[in-house]
C-alpha cells in the first residue's frame, strides 16, 4: 500500500499531526464473506519501507 499524500484526521475532523512514515508498506487484510458480501475483519499495516 502506498499512502504517500495521504491526509490523518482525528476523530473531531481535524487534521492529525505526527502519524507514521508515508510512503510503501506491506499491508495484510483478513477478509469474511458474510450474505455475499466481503468484510475486512482484520487490518495490520507495517512501517513504511516494507514493501
Amino acid at each position: 500500500m502506498d499512502d504517500t499524500g495521504f491526509l490523518v484526521y482525528d476523530k473531531d475532523g481535524d487534521r492529525a499531526e505526527g502519524g507514521t512514515d508515508a510512503g510503501r508498506h506491506r499491508a495484510t487484510a483478513t477478509l469474511t464473506l458474510r450474505n455475499g458480501s466481503w468484510y475486512v475483519t482484520s487490518y495490520t499495516l507495517k512501517e513504511a519501507g516494507t514493501c
